[in-house]
């Protein structure tokens, strides 16, 4: 067998923790990580903690955890957005915490500043994107 490695194959580098919990299943999602424009930030969903955690991106492609990371304004984040310093979750909901998209804005040190408008959706609704169109 060849030792060489096919083009688009992935390799494992490394594993970062997050500060969060997992739900302990598969998430239906898309998008539960992004990251900035820069290249410098990575931003992941935490479903089981329900938060968000920011991550810088180093030299070489190391992760160092940001602080700890933000509640996420719903129950069980999915999704990702990020649009320059924009940033919104798509959460799932539970049987008390109705499903919603969430915004926060981006600082340049990745802070995240919390928007205080929260686009509430209909119980039994499963958001699992979110998304910004070309024009923002």
């Amino acid at each position: 067998m060849s030792s060489t490695r096919k083009r688009g194959e992935l390799i494992f580098l490394d594993a970062y923790p997050t500060g969060g919990r997992v739900t302990g299943g598969l998430i239906d999602s898309q998008s539960p990580l992004v990251v900035n424009t820069a290249g410098t930030l990575l931003f992941a969903v935490n479903a089981g903690s329900n938060d968000i955690s920011v991550m810088s991106i180093r030299d070489g492609g190391s992760l160092e955890l940001r602080d700890a990371p933000v509640p996420s304004q719903g129950v069980e984040p999915a999704s990702l957005a990020l649009r320059d310093n924009l940033l919104y979750v798509a959460n799932k909901g539970d049987a008390i915490d109705p499903p919603n998209y969430s915004g926060f804005r981006v600082e340049s040190d990745g802070t995240l500043t919390r928007i205080k408008r929260r686009i509430g959706l209909a119980f039994g609704d499963n958001p699992t994107h979110v998304m910004f169109t070309r024009d923002g």
